[in-house]
């Protein structure tokens, strides 16, 4: 057997153990959505306090302060420093929001801004996905977190962090909402609380899209939905694509 045969045959082996290992790692990972229903596990539940009002913080700044401190505490300590209080991620996420406040555009930039002041710019990234069920359903399997802004009712725009969805006995969100508690009357679609995280029965539309009752009974129509995710190492995706390309070849 050629040196160049027995190489290929080297890398292809360990090609297909790698993309074994990273198949086992990721079902180990997701297994959490096989619940019913299915909700992430440790989503924080960071509450608005005075003092960041007063420095301009408001649902915005708490759904996008949850997503930092649930990646902070899984696998990038430095986004939060040490001794850090949930109002002064509040305040700081409120600077870096300022010229984007009240717009569905505002989690988006105000995310990507703290991630790379903190040093993660390389390793996390925000970005917006499409409006639909499936796709927060298939974001959300890939263990990312998402912000939802939505309108409701004509009565503004709000922000919540999504936590979890439930397929039976109907489909419904599960949100954590700096408006707590949810509704429990007055036409909402509310259903229940698992945890911290509030459920609505959604309504959905032929183009997979989806709405649900709010407070009073108001119509919540989805604008953005901003996910954050972590960037794969370039080493990582030449070795997965090598490996696949391998597997291929062996067949």
């Amino acid at each position: 057997m050629s040196i160049a045969r027995k190489s290929w045959s080297w890398i292809g082996f360990h090609g297909s153990w790698l993309v074994a290992v990273l198949v086992l790692a990721s079902s180990s990972y997701a297994a959490w959505y096989d619940q019913d229903p299915a909700v992430v596990s440790g989503i924080p539940d960071i509450k608005l306090t005075e003092g960041a009002k007063q420095a301009g913080a408001e649902c915005s700044e708490v759904a996008c302060a949850n997503v930092i401190k649930y990646f902070d505490q899984h696998g990038y300590p430095d986004l939060i420093a040490a001794g850090t209080s949930d109002e002064d991620v509040l305040i700081e996420m409120a600077d870096e929001n300022e010229y984007n406040f009240g717009t569905p555009l505002g989690p988006l930039v105000a995310l990507n801004k703290y991630i790379k002041d903190k040093g993660y710019k390389n390793k996390l990234a925000a970005h917006n996905v499409d409006l639909t069920w499936d796709k927060i359903v298939e974001e959300m399997k890939k263990g990312q977190l998402l912000v939802l802004s939505f309108d409701f009712g004509g009565q503004g725009r709000h922000e919540v962090t999504i936590g979890g969805w439930d397929n039976t006995p109907a489909r419904q969100l599960g949100i954590q909402d700096v408006n707590s508690p949810p509704p429990s009357s007055g036409g909402s679609s509310y259903t229940g609380t698992v945890g911290t995280t509030d459920f609505y029965t959604v309504t959905m539309k032929p183009d997979g899209s989806f709405t649900f009752k709010y407070k009073d009974g108001a119509e919540a129509v989805p604008e953005k939905i901003t996910a954050v995710s972590p960037v794969p190492e370039p080493a990582s995706l030449l070795l997965l694509g090598l490996g696949s390309l391998l597997v291929l070849r062996r067949r």
